[in-house]
């Protein structure tokens, strides 16, 4: 009898041949080392990280919704609110359009001083205490007109008159305050040059 053990006195049969060592945690493809997690058996290799998706996408489509709707009514009331300028803060160097017929020179569109403009105020003075309101026709106040005429020679004496931007119809002219604020004392004039085919460029320098 063959001294080999068989299957009845000793279970299993074993082969001979070593078992494969556990095949080692696969690592991250980004090089970085892998993660793990400590246990009672010591430490063992834990899953990868999820990738998660931008956090644009993460957030709930109605607050992307009601956030463009806010951010459009935004820009819509800027634009809507800029570009203009009451008549009572205009000052020296301010360049606008010229209201149309038939409006008031209330509230004014504002235009670069850099381009084609229409209006560029290029004083202003204070009208002698005691000097009536103009009223709605300025050929009885031709006082103000003067001293408007002495700031622009002024001007011109010192070289700061762009000659080469003033066409053939630019019209000088004065603007003040309405009735009312005159009475309150409010005497500033505006002295303003006009051209309604535009000013190339800025009418005083510097």
């Amino acid at each position: 009898m063959s001294d080999t053990p068989n299957d009845d006195e000793t279970g299993a049969m074993e082969s001979g041949v070593p078992s494969p060592p556990p095949a080692p945690a696969a690592s991250p493809t980004d090089g970085s080392p892998p993660r793990v997690g400590l246990t009672a058996d010591g430490a063992v290799p834990l899953p990868p990280t999820p990738e998660q998706p931008p956090i644009w996408k993460r957030i709930p489509l109605k607050f992307l919704i009601g956030g463009g709707v806010l951010v459009v009514i935004l820009i819509v009331a800027w634009v809507a609110g800029r570009g203009k300028t009451d008549a009572t803060d205009l000052s020296v160097g301010d360049c606008f359009e010229f209201p149309s017929a038939g409006e008031s020179f209330g509230e004014v569109k504002d235009q670069s001083c850099g381009g084609l403009l229409e209006t560029e105020i290029y004083a202003e003075v204070t009208a002698p205490a005691g000097t009536e309101w103009p009223g709605a026709s300025l050929f009885g106040a031709p006082e103000l007109y003067e001293l408007c005429d002495a700031q622009f020679v002024l001007l011109d004496n010192a070289g700061r008159i762009n000659w080469d931007n003033v066409t053939d119809d630019a019209i000088p002219d004065i603007f003040f305050a309405g009735s009312r604020g005159w009475n309150d004392g409010d005497r500033s004039i505006l002295c303003y040059v006009y051209s309604e085919t535009g000013l190339p460029g800025p009418f005083v320098s510097g």
